[in-house]
């Protein structure tokens, strides 16, 4: 539906009167192969549209509202940056062919030609290139186009080789013209309600086909994936025969070498002798086991295995009856979202575990977090990494025992509750739990430092003081719970 050089001629005569001497105002793409340059003079503005479409390249004013593809492409990048400042001097067609050639000239010098755009309406070949005044390339839009012509920056432009003269199809031989003679334009005012009804169906045509061509591609990948599993049921359909096999190697251990890849014996449910492959890496014995648990393996999927493919069957009956409405108009890229494939599990927000704290954890009465050390490891891990520098640190006085670190929230001070608690853990965690009384020093972290290449949970501390702590069975019994004291 590409319009023919008469037909272009006839347009190009219908607006050049409208279109030349107008200043350049912007230039969009309705779609990959449309351009639209903007033109005004006088307050009155024109959208002259270029379509190099391989099903309807065409040149005519349009009236209506299109719509613009997200960005520019690189050359009408560079079209709408060399056009900026300029007038539309002359618009004319080349050789009387489908070739449009528009020279622009700037605003401050309008005497000389700044730049020249040259557009080929030739259907499956269209084509546009930007030249400079002496006619050179600076830019196209296909710059080897099916590897018919290689069209190089810096290279003079050579338009396609003329047509041979014919008798063409005018407009109004191939539309109808009546009902648009009353009002301007009315080859374009035709043009582009002929080109909107075309587009409309073309759009609807394309993407009936890609529906089409979608299904047809999910047919084809289920129709593959039911033969791998109807072969894989076949195979796991011969359970009863691993377990034969794995009879016959039971019934014969004693005559199979060891290191053997295969072993022929006498086939005790079936005439003659059967070949048995083997792991030459496994005994006999593992080679009889390995056939056991594989026919049980089997066995069991067998199940899972003819649900899915029935799963799978059913799906190739949907995609067929959808391609089936596809293929007659009545399904929408939006209706087949199910054959998409499967969609991937979003992955869930896995909480985020707090870090296990070493030693033993044991919460006082009124709710403060007191950590034991079990070992020096540990010792010096709840010391030296996990203790900040205003929890209180606890320690039997002069003997060997545990670490004890009460936990302070920010802006808390530390209970008497608490402070009992911790060193009755302290004394109980020591060489000296069955003491009647035992001394026990606090401090802040802040104040326990650990000497240079000391063993660990050796530390020294300072500005400590000390409580001197009669056990109290009540309260280990609360705090150590099912352990007792």
């Amino acid at each position: 539906m590409t319009l023919n050089a008469v037909q272009i001629g006839e347009v190009l005569e219908e607006i050049r009167p409208a279109v030349e001497g107008c200043r350049f105002v912007s230039l969009f793409q309705p779609s990959r192969d449309v351009i639209v340059l903007l033109l005004e003079q006088g307050g009155t503005r024109h959208k002259v549209l270029f379509s190099m479409e391989w099903w309807g390249s065409r040149l005519h004013l349009v009236s209506r509202h299109l719509p613009r593809i997200k960005g520019l492409q690189h050359f009408f990048s560079v079209l709408a940056g060399d056009l900026h400042g300029t007038i539309l001097r002359e618009i004319a067609q080349v050789n009387t062919d489908r070739i449009i050639e528009a020279r622009f000239v700037s605003e401050q010098a309008p005497d000389a030609v700044a730049t020249r755009l040259v557009v080929e309406l030739m259907g499956p070949v269209s084509n546009a290139c930007l030249l400079d005044s002496t006619g050179r390339i600076k830019a196209a839009h296909r710059s080897n186009f099916a590897g018919r012509r290689k069209l190089k920056s810096g290279d003079l432009y050579q338009p396609p080789p003329p047509p041979a003269v014919s008798k063409a199809q005018t407009l109004g031989e191939r539309f109808s013209l009546e009902k648009f003679n009353e009002g301007k334009y009315p080859l374009s005012r035709v043009l582009e309600a002929e080109y909107e009804t075309l587009g409309k169906e073309r759009t609807a045509e394309e993407q009936r086909r890609r529906v089409v061509d979608r299904l047809r591609g999910v047919r084809k990948k289920l129709q593959r994936k039911i033969e791998a599993m109807e072969k894989e049921h076949r195979e796991y359909t011969a359970y009863e025969r691993e377990y034969q096999l794995g009879e016959i190697l039971k019934a014969n251990l004693d005559k199979i070498p060891s290191r053997a890849t295969e072993v022929a014996l006498d086939d005790i449910y079936l005439d003659g002798q059967v070949v048995i492959g083997l792991d030459e890496s496994l005994s006999p014995v593992e080679n009889m086991k390995r056939r056991f648990k594989r026919a049980r393996k089997m066995k069991a999927a067998l199940p899972i295995m003819e649900e899915r493919l029935r799963r799978v069957r059913r799906e190739l009956t949907s995609a067929e009856s959808a391609l089936k409405k596809a293929e007659k108009g009545e399904l929408g890229e939006g209706d087949i979202t199910e054959f998409s494939g499967r969609k991937r599990p979003q992955p869930q927000k896995q909480k985020q575990k707090k870090p296990r704290l070493p030693g033993i954890q044991f919460s006082s009465r009124d709710g403060f977090s007191i950590l034991v050390g079990r070992n020096n490891a540990e010792n010096d891990k709840l010391t030296m990494q996990v203790a900040r520098g205003n929890d209180i640190w606890m320690h039997i006085q002069h003997q060997t025992g545990s670490h004890v670190i009460v936990q302070l929230p920010r802006g808390k001070t530390l209970s008497l509750d608490a402070l009992l608690d911790a060193a009755n853990l302290a004394v109980y965690f020591s060489k000296v739990r069955e003491a009647r009384k035992a001394p026990v020093d606090y401090t802040y972290k802040k104040y326990v430092r650990k000497p240079k290449k000391a063993e660990p949970g050796r530390v020294t501390y300072s500005n400590n003081k000390t409580i001197i702590i009669a056990p109290d069975k009540e309260r280990l019994k609360r705090l150590l719970g099912k352990e007792g004291v």
